[in-house]
């Protein structure tokens, strides 16, 4: 490794200046070094040299070697440095952010599913907690801060209201449930007057056929 700085050495009896970006060093020691024969490793340092990426000079007792535009050398590196340094934290951020993310997706999917789930079970259906719809209907009120019961409590009320309605037990879906009304279904009073969120789904149900017979709906 080349000196960062000026440094004298003692070499036998003789004190050595060394620059910055030189190395004291001898042909035998980098032969034992690299494991190769004395002619490879001084066509090697000629090659270097006439690449002008060294300078060397033999004798008897040592070889120095000097790097060519120490200097640059260092700052590109320093550079380097300084951008690992910055990016770094940066990287380490956007993987904290990456794993808070995925944890939140895995919580909301895991409420989707229990959900979904409860909605099958108590309506005797078969909706998927895959259905993009769906999930998006339920993110949307869960965002709005409502909890798992909160579904799970308009899906009863709603099952005790509309099942046994030939007309209203096809509202038992996720977009009728979980849709803009589900504030409104989740305060509905039990056992009370039903008329009022009944006739809203007359209503929903007229304007979806007349949607149909348009063409505007196809399911």
């Amino acid at each position: 490794m080349a000196n960062h700085e000026d440094n004298k050495i003692l070499l036998g009896q003789e004190l050595i200046l060394v620059k910055k970006g030189s190395r004291i060093t001898s042909i035998r020691k980098l032969k034992e070094k690299w494991k190769w024969s004395n002619t490879k490793v001084t066509t090697f340092l000629k090659m270097l040299k006439d690449d002008g990426m060294i300078d060397y000079k033999s004798d008897t007792k040592k070889t120095l070697i000097t790097i060519i535009n120490y200097d640059n050398y260092q700052d590109t590196e320093k550079k380097k440095r300084h951008k690992n340094a910055t990016e770094t934290p940066r990287k380490r951020h956007e993987s904290t952010q990456t794993i808070i993310n995925n944890n939140d997706n895995n919580y909301n999917n895991k409420d989707i599913v229990e959900i979904v789930d409860y909605l099958n079970q108590v309506c005797n259906t078969k909706y998927l907690p895959s259905s993009k719809k769906t999930q998006s209907l339920i993110n949307a009120r869960l965002n709005e801060s409502f909890t798992v019961d909160d579904f799970k409590t308009v899906i009863d009320k709603k099952y005790k209201e509309w099942s046994q309605d030939e007309k209203m037990n096809k509202f038992l879906r996720p977009e009728t449930l979980f849709g803009t009304k589900f504030e409104s279904y989740l305060n509905q009073k039990i056992g009370g007057n039903n008329e009022r969120t009944t006739r809203e789904a007359e209503k929903y149900s007229e304007g979806e056929d007349i949607a149909r017979r348009a063409g505007i709906l196809s399911f």
